[in-house]
């Protein structure tokens, strides 16, 4: 099978070639004009397009491809940072087969080049592949809802009016979330992160944030702890319901009650640390005693607060409460 790849970069090229080199046949084009000429000599059954490239980007190149007639057929893969669904739309509109997001997986690759190995082989596969597209369509559509499920910036802001999120999961939908839960006189930050990747962890991190919510809005006279060994309580219930169901499940966490009012934090960390940054302080009342800081540079000093080792797939650890002033 003969492949052209479309880049700029050198570097993302030779990426791709060192994953391809053993199994298909290689040649190369640094941009869409170049692409167009290489198809008329190298005559590749597939095509590795970047969108984002000097003299003809991958979008108008690629329309080109699909007007010509002997062109038209040819498996274009779009191989580009651009990741948004608009992005996507875009590039399915103009003509591609498939789309890889940057950074790339070699699994991926190699996956979505067979599969239009076999769309060329076999047109029964045809169908197969419009399947594996309805998924995607669906894995969008998934992706938006537990977006909404997240807080918003306005209530984050209310919460945390100095703060920001990183949130970059490495799939559509992911086993990632965290959580505001503000009362009179506390508020209680939470983040989960579940074992695994893309739907099974997001299904999983749905039911973690479900659970943990209705213990966390209706934690009346408990203490923080109490309501963590709670949440950890009717999860393992919920797992354990079916005796032939083997799951590899376990979640990672950390728990923040902070009381302004007594300028105070309680602190739980399931396999997770808590870091402190404070400026000209090297010490920090923890439990009632005073801890030196982990690290200092210059004026600033940074406090480590290990978690506990509790997993909801064991049990074997206590859950540890550190309050901290």
């Amino acid at each position: 099978m003969k492949i052209l790849i479309v880049d700029d970069i050198e570097m993302n090229i030779m990426v791709i070639k060192k994953y391809l080199i053993n199994e298909f046949e290689i040649d190369v084009a640094y941009n869409g004009e170049e692409a167009l000429s290489k198809i008329e000599t190298f005559k590749p059954d597939l095509i590795l397009l970047d969108i984002m490239m000097p003299i003809m980007d991958g979008i108008t190149t690629l329309r080109i491809i699909r007007k010509k007639g002997f062109t038209s057929k040819i498996p274009v893969i779009v191989v580009t940072s651009k990741n948004t669904p608009d992005d996507i739309k875009d590039a399915l509109k103009a003509g591609a087969s498939d789309y890889i997001t940057k950074p790339i997986d070699r699994i991926e690759l190699l996956t979505k080049i067979n599969i239009q190995k076999h769309i060329i082989d076999n047109v029964v596969e045809i169908n197969e592949y419009k399947a594996f597209a309805n998924i995607q369509k669906s894995m969008y559509v998934a992706q938006r809802f537990q977006q909404s499920l997240l807080p918003d910036k306005i209530t984050r802001e209310n919460a945390f009016p100095e703060s920001f999120v990183l949130n970059f999961p490495k799939n559509i939908v992911s086993g990632d979330f965290y959580s505001i839960h503000i009362s009179p006189s506390t508020t209680i930050l939470s983040l989960y992160d579940c074992i695994g990747h893309g739907v099974p962890a997001a299904m999983m991190v749905l039911v973690v944030h479900l659970t943990a919510s209705k213990h966390l809005n209706s934690m009346n006279d408990l203490t923080l702890k109490q309501v963590v060994e709670n949440i950890n309580t009717e999860l393992k219930n919920i797992i354990n319901q079916s005796n032939d169901l083997h799951l590899d499940f376990g979640f990672d966490a950390i728990f923040m009650e902070i009381n302004r009012q007594k300028m105070l934090v309680n602190f739980i960390g399931i396999n997770r640390p808590l870091f402190i940054i404070r400026k000209d302080i090297s010490k920090i009342e923890i439990d009632g005693k005073e801890e030196n800081a982990y690290l200092s540079f210059n004026q600033y000093y940074l406090f480590y607060i290990d978690g506990s080792e509790e997993n909801i797939n064991t049990g074997t650890h206590t859950i540890e409460n550190k309050t901290i002033k």
